[in-house]
């Protein structure tokens, strides 16, 4: 809740509250709770995201991964001719 806090200037909303005759609706508690629901959910969603990448990767193998930059193609190619000629 810093991050929250430096927007908002309070660390946590525990103390809003709505004053309805002589009862009090405590929305603030429900605030902090809906946030940190939202904080963790997207962290958990990344978590996941990264590990079903990962094990895509993975299942592909390393000679099937297509993250090759194009400026390093070209030389492979140079080296693999040069090693098929003879006598070198």
């Amino acid at each position: 809740m810093p991050i929250i806090a430096a927007v908002g200037g309070q660390p946590n909303f525990d103390s809003l509250v709505l004053d309805i005759g002589d009862g009090k609706i405590r929305y603030g508690v429900f605030l902090n709770a809906l946030i940190s629901l939202l904080i963790v959910g997207f962290v958990l969603f990344l978590i996941v995201k990264a590990y079903n990448k990962a094990k895509e990767r993975r299942a592909k193998g390393p000679e099937e991964v297509d993250d090759v930059p194009d400026d390093t193609v070209l030389p492979r190619e140079i080296r693999d001719e040069l090693r098929a000629r003879p006598g070198l």
